[in-house]
């Protein structure tokens, strides 16, 4: 069940489509959504530019922004008869990310933008998604608002990380449209799915499976190739990495999918 929604309140281009989002699902599940705003203590007290938009250089000057996006978006909430709390942080990105998802069920945050080198959208999801925490609902950085209404797309390799995003994901499976389990590999991999659709049986949840050969290679395009033809509304897979630092942690195929995919990812491990 989702009762607690963690949203990335920071200002930027992209917060309008995962505000969208994250208040359709609080919607939804009826959940308390808890918008976290980090300010990272590099940019406060250099002035450098965030995401393309530049802040003020003052940290006074960046904190008075910050109080006038929090109070426009307390306003909107209040008037969704939204259950939420907001939380300024002042210090490392992931490290807040880190110790407000503990208790959280859901992270609603955007993907890289593809512009800016050491972009915080990357840094952020590369962090989370390899925790072993919540799952996190990856939105498109240049994404529309667009509502939740079609099929999800589920990418089965077989790993016990894919098994851990399935059990995790049960609550937005059971509301899509439809689930297509997705495999890109051989019979053997066909074979091995058929356990998954067994337990998403035993959970009220029916599934289609296919079986995707990649003509060249790139597992990526074949799921992406995969969730157009079966207009996949978002698209839920397990995160690869060892490490905790930055995107270096990522799989070459998760690192591609969060930088190509057009639509949400929904990733954990």
């Amino acid at each position: 069940m989702i009762k607690t929604i963690l949203l990335d309140a920071g200002e930027d281009s992209a917060f309008e489509t995962r505000f969208q989002a994250a208040l359709e699902l609080a919607d939804r599940f009826k959940a308390h959504l808890v918008c976290l705003e980090v300010v990272p203590v590099d940019i406060l007290f250099s002035g450098d530019p965030l995401d393309g938009n530049v802040l003020p250089s003052s940290p006074e000057r960046i904190r008075a922004r910050s109080l006038s996006h929090r109070r426009d978006v307390e306003d909107r909430l209040r008037r969704e008869g939204v259950s939420f709390e907001w939380i300024h942080e002042e210090k490392l990105q992931a490290e807040a990310f880190a110790d407000r998802s503990a208790l959280a069920d859901l992270v609603v945050l955007s993907g890289p933008d593809g512009h800016h080198v050491g972009d915080r959208h990357m840094t952020l999801a590369s962090s989370l998604a390899v925790t072993g925490g919540p799952l996190s609902l990856c939105i498109p950085f240049a994404a529309k608002p667009s509502k939740w209404n079609g099929p999800a797309l589920v990418a089965w390799d077989c790993s016990i990380e894919a098994a851990h995003v399935l059990r995790k994901a049960l609550p937005l499976l059971k509301e899509a449209a439809g689930v297509e389990l997705v495999t890109v590999g051989d019979e053997r991999s066909s074979r091995q799915a058929s356990e998954a659709r067994l337990y998403l049986e035993r959970h009220g949840i029916s599934s289609k499976f296919h079986l995707c050969h990649p003509a060249d290679g790139d597992v990526a395009d074949a799921i992406l190739a995969a969730a157009s033809a079966l207009n996949a509304k978002f698209i839920v897979m397990g995160a690869f990495g060892h490490s905790r630092f930055v995107e270096a942690v990522l799989g070459g195929v998760t690192r591609a999918m969060m930088t190509k995919s057009p639509l949400p990812l929904l990733l954990g491990r």
